[in-house]
């Protein structure tokens, strides 16, 4: 078991650096971030729009990091589209 942990944490230290870029934890935070700011803009459709998509990334991103869609790290990620959508009243999910 220790070994099938050491060898999943190496291949997704691998996948986060395979493109030369951050790793995908520091590009969710830095896409909720962002999406955060753009949220506050309540009279800006764009910005809303906006906001909504990157907080979608940010879970698309998250889920693939984490192997699963029900992994309890996706939290942080979820929460806050998930606040700015009921904040909306747009019942749609993600």
């Amino acid at each position: 078991v220790e070994a099938k942990r050491k060898k999943f944490t190496a291949m997704r230290k691998l996948a986060s650096r395979s493109d030369g870029s951050s790793p995908i934890p520091e590009k969710t935070w830095a896409l909720r971030n962002v999406a955060g700011t753009l949220a506050l803009k309540r009279d800006s459709q764009s910005a809303l729009t906006q906001a909504k998509a990157m907080y979608g990334e940010s879970v698309r991103l998250k889920e693939e990091y984490l192997g699963s869609d029900s992994h309890p790290g996706l939290l942080e990620d979820l929460l806050p589209l998930s606040r700015m959508l009921s904040a909306r009243g747009d019942g749609e999910s993600r």
